[in-house]
């Protein structure tokens, strides 16, 4: 499914940077992969925001993170609801 962000393939959703981008489930982790694919909660990350030292996956990027979780929670519940999400996901990624 496409995400439900507005991102698109060649430039990376948190630097905006054009180029090269690599496909990032922002809700991932034991069987969350897939969801993330059939719910569109993915966004491009360049490979520094993606797996750079400061990216989603890297020692400090926790921060970057928890916001992509955020945004893609509010797009969701934008669309189908807090319920719909905490059904999905059971997680609220929003303070």
């Amino acid at each position: 499914m496409e995400s439900i962000l507005n991102t698109s393939k060649n430039q990376c959703y948190s630097c905006h940077t054009s180029g090269n981008t690599e496909l990032h489930h922002i809700i991932y982790g034991s069987g969350m992969r897939k969801i993330s694919d059939d719910n569109g909660l993915t966004c491009y990350l360049c490979a520094e925001c993606h797996r750079g030292t400061d990216g989603v996956h890297g020692k400090n990027g926790d921060g970057l993170n928890r916001i992509l979780k955020k945004e893609v929670q509010e797009a969701y519940e934008a669309i189908h609801g807090h319920e719909a999400w905490m059904k999905l996901i059971g997680r609220d990624y929003i303070d």
